[in-house]
């Protein structure tokens, strides 16, 4: 397989796809913030693989499709996710919530998915998953609704460009 993924030469990234978590405390979003949320993703992996990959928008030969969604979103509650962040007590719940359940006190999150195919054949070559979620020691991202899940995305779009220059050789 790595022989032949190294063969590709060019990029076509599809618009992401999103799917909220259903079991999210909370659940605000402006749908403008998300499309602008789809926007900021995209350009977030554009920006980290420009310079090292070349992009098309077409399924031609020698082209890979990276097909991204975002599944299990939860917004930022931007007021408890601040608080908790910076008053004593307001942390220390939060860190026993972190404990019990895996997520802080109003903190976003959100899993990733890819696929990486042949772009005509839409054959799978190499698929990736990652769940996560915000981080109290990015206190200025806690601030808005989207903070914490845009950095989340700027550190998956890292993550990808280190496995795709693994798969391809760059």
């Amino acid at each position: 397989m790595d022989i032949v993924i190294r063969a590709y030469d060019k990029l076509m990234i599809d618009y992401v796809t999103f799917f909220l978590d259903e079991n999210a405390e909370y659940k605000g979003f402006d749908p403008v913030e998300l499309g602008e949320l789809g926007q900021y993703f995209h350009d977030a992996f554009i920006k980290e693989l420009t310079g090292t990959y070349s992009f098309t928008d077409k399924p031609d030969p020698g082209t890979l499709r990276l097909r991204l969604a975002i599944t299990d979103l939860v917004p930022n509650k931007p007021a408890p996710g601040t608080i908790t962040t910076i008053v004593p007590v307001g942390l220390a719940a939060s860190h026993l919530k972190k404990v019990a359940t895996g997520t802080h006190i109003g903190m976003g999150g959100a899993a990733f998915e890819a696929e990486l195919l042949d772009s005509q054949t839409n054959e799978v070559f190499a698929a990736m998953s990652d769940p996560q979620t915000g981080k109290k020691h990015r206190v200025v991202k806690s601030f808005t609704t989207w903070g914490q899940t845009k950095e989340i995305f700027n550190d998956w779009a890292k993550d990808l460009h280190r496995r795709l220059d693994e798969v391809t050789g760059k």
